[in-house]
């Protein structure tokens, strides 16, 4: 499938992007399916800024917070206090800021053995259907989620969430599965230090890197900033969708 790119000039037209995107994508999932959307965030350094700027009080107000049902796109196997859990730091940064319902956030239980973690995950998505809007973000390494090269998971066809044992240590992830029935996936790639693997996934064929893997209805589109982004223009409203 091939991706789309949607390039912003600095990180916080960026960021100030990615959060309209989103809302855009909520606001329109609402209008077109009943029963309360779902979100999937992605850990890791490079959105915690974005994640901020959703927990201001602007965008707190632009998004349909009480509404969501809100999920992890995968998770280090440690406890929800530990300073590697993406559970944490999305916590620190916007949903403790934001009005959702605490049990409308369905967190990975990485304190669990993983398979047993995945198990209950996978329960849990099953009983809130696919999801509206996920969030992903890219490895160096071309990995989403903690779907890495080689991994036998890029392979699975039934299981939305699964554990697996990462070059980075075990982990739970959700699967292409799950985030093919998204409505709208986007990654975020942002800095100097993705651009390398933009230049991959525009130039080799499709599907050799996990997240060239990923098919959704729509095609994902990648949010980049300019030092991610080498040879993409920019137009003079500061993103030009490819």
């Amino acid at each position: 499938m091939k991706p789309r790119f949607q390039v912003f000039t600095g990180r916080a037209a960026l960021e100030e992007g990615a959060a309209g995107l989103i809302a855009a994508a909520l606001a329109a999932a609402r209008r077109t399916r009943p029963g309360r959307p779902s979100l999937a965030l992605c850990g890791g350094a490079s959105p915690r800024g974005l994640y901020e700027l959703l927990a201001s009080p602007a965008w707190t107000a632009a998004l349909p917070w009480s509404e969501l049902e809100v999920f992890f796109t995968d998770e280090r196997c440690v406890g929800p206090e530990h300073p590697d859990s993406n559970y944490a730091m999305i916590q620190e940064t916007l949903l403790s800021k934001v009005p959702v319902r605490p049990e409308s956030i369905h967190r990975i239980l990485g304190e669990l053995p993983a398979e047993e973690a995945a198990g209950r995950y996978e329960t849990e998505l099953r009983s809130a259907g696919g999801c509206e809007v996920a969030l992903l973000g890219a490895g160096a390494d071309g990995h989403t989620a903690s779907l890495f090269p080689g991994s036998s998971l890029l392979e699975e066809r039934q299981r939305w969430a699964a554990a697996t044992l990462t070059p980075l240590g075990p982990r739970v992830t959700m699967t292409l599965p799950y985030l093919d029935s998204c409505r709208s996936v986007f990654i975020y790639a942002p800095g100097p230090a993705k651009a390398d693997l933009v230049r991959r996934v525009r130039s080799q064929p499709e599907g050799l890197l996990p997240v060239q893997r990923l098919s959704p209805a729509e095609p994902p589109l990648w949010l980049l900033d300019e030092d991610a982004a080498e040879g993409l223009s920019v137009d003079s409203l500061g993103a030009n969708p490819l």
